[in-house]
């Protein structure tokens, strides 16, 4: 999937900011030659954002810093999905920019993921992540020792929201 997301700009492995890994599945991690970053466990995130450059135009060599045009918009994004003015920045394990938040902003960002359409101008395509994430939830699996997935996490949400 990451190699298809690649091609699809025109992109290679060389291009991913993610740092070199083994594969998380076990019988994978067992038979990998050895690390790559293809294999990163945030690989997809990272040639997502790299197609989004790709497709604005915007340079991808500095995809991953705080002041490239993409990441300003993901910030933009966390802001609007959140109602948190001012989310914490910090660098996740992959190198991305990570945003920490107030328990309440997680909340308000589940509670309009359940109901895509108040989010805005985010609305439309919130709806498609959400549906393509309840529609493959193996791809966007957590590393939670129970493997617990996001999409699961927001079916309970859109369960729990629904009007009695």
């Amino acid at each position: 999937v990451v190699r298809r997301l690649l091609r699809t700009g025109g992109l290679s492995e060389r291009d991913l900011g993610c740092p070199p890994d083994l594969p998380m599945e076990p019988e994978a991690r067992r038979s990998a030659a050895g690390p790559q970053r293809i294999t990163h466990n945030c690989s997809g995130k990272h040639a997502g954002m790299l197609l989004a450059c790709e497709r604005s135009g915007a340079e991808l060599a500095s995809y991953l810093e705080p002041s490239h045009p993409l990441q300003r918009e993901i910030v933009r994004a966390v802001r609007s999905a959140t109602g948190v003015r001012r989310p914490a920045i910090g660098v996740d394990g992959c190198g991305a920019p990570v945003h920490g938040l107030p328990l309440r902003g997680m909340a308000t960002l589940f509670a309009r993921l359940a109901r895509p359409e108040r989010l805005g101008t985010l609305g439309e395509r919130a709806a498609r992540a959400v549906a393509a994430m309840r529609s493959a939830p193996t791809m966007t699996a957590c590393t939670l020792p129970s493997r617990i997935t996001w999409p699961a996490i927001l079916s309970q949400i859109s369960v729990a929201s629904m009007p009695r």
